[in-house]
């Protein structure tokens, strides 16, 4: 495997367009395009990069890559720039808190409320589309996340793999590793990103584990093979905020609370041992009972995650 001196010299041959790039050992088809995959993934400021071509040498046993750049040394320079000068005002605002775990929930909500998932030709797969112009398809967005994250100190990575939804199932997608408070979590933002909307945050995919990512996503990639060490949520939103309700019992006093609070945002996980079909049932017939039934309440909204097992409603009180 390359040692991490010559990944990080390749990447900085890549970063000053050179056209010709001697990797300096040799590698078979299928472990060079394994290693370029990886350079794709893991170096999101390539956002210039084009194909590669290459040539290995069976008789020197070295492997050149020949690069193509999307753009001239001139718009990549201003492009770095204007990413630059946008990354900077974005760590303004988490430079203030010292608090990791703070930071991380400052970047999930600053991609949550300012990109829009978008395919928009090649700049929505790389950092570009969702820093300059808030729009991006997953790629984009884990690659973005990505950046932010290490820039504030916290390690994190990219899973490719395959997601469903209510309208697709196993589509190839990529989202985020990320270690926080020495334990690794899976976290997707584009997911999160979708089902959030203007003043309500969604956190359903925020810091979960394997376990709980599995239920619509499947691992195909995983070079830093961190997906097994995703084993608890306890850094999630919903278990450091108390906001996991673990039978339908306790659910009516946990809603009732909620209204009693004048809380707009109501929103938890369940954790209950029913069957995931019949949990949702049961919980949406509490919901509705408690909420239609509570005083002051001009009118709610309710959706829910059933993969994820995650309830929202947001509700509008009277003055």
């Amino acid at each position: 495997m390359i040692s991490e001196n010559d990944r990080k010299r390749i990447v900085q041959a890549l970063i000053d367009e050179e056209r010709k790039i001697n990797i300096g050992m040799f590698f078979s088809e299928d472990e060079l395009h394994d290693f370029l995959n990886f350079l794709r993934i893991s170096s999101p400021i390539l956002f210039h990069l084009g194909e590669m071509k290459y040539s290995i040498n069976r008789l020197t046993r070295n492997t050149s890559i020949y690069p193509q750049y999307l753009m001239t040394s001139e718009e990549h320079k201003q492009v770095s720039n204007a990413v630059l000068q946008r990354i900077n005002v974005i760590k303004r605002e988490f430079d203030l808190v010292s608090d990791l775990s703070e930071k991380e929930r400052y970047i999930h909500d600053f991609l949550c409320s300012n990109i829009v998932y978008a395919e928009e030709g090649n700049e929505s797969h790389t950092i570009l589309g969702p820093l300059l112009n808030g729009r991006g398809v997953c790629e984009g967005i884990a690659k973005t996340a990505q950046l932010l994250l290490k820039l504030c100190g916290i390690p994190a990575c990219i899973i490719e793999g395959s997601a469903s939804s209510e309208k697709k199932s196993n589509v190839p997608h990529a989202w985020n590793a990320v270690r926080i408070k020495d334990k690794w979590c899976q976290c997707d933002f584009t997911f999160d990103i979708a089902m959030s909307r203007i003043g309500f945050t969604r956190y359903d995919y925020y810091n979960i584990s394997t376990y709980q990512i599995s239920s619509d996503h499947v691992v195909e990639y995983d070079p830093w093979q961190v997906s097994g060490l995703c084993t608890s949520d306890e850094n999630s939103y919903y278990s450091t905020n108390r906001l996991v309700v673990y039978s339908v019992n306790d659910l009516d006093e946990f809603i009732k609370q909620k209204i009693y609070m004048r809380q707009r945002n109501i929103q938890f996980r369940m954790k209950c041992s029913l069957p995931d079909v019949i949990c949702a049932s049961t919980v949406e017939e509490h919901v509705h009972r408690v909420l239609s039934g509570a005083k002051g309440l001009r009118s709610y909204t309710y959706n829910y995650n059933s993969k994820q097992q995650v309830y929202c409603a947001f509700v509008e009180y009277n003055n």
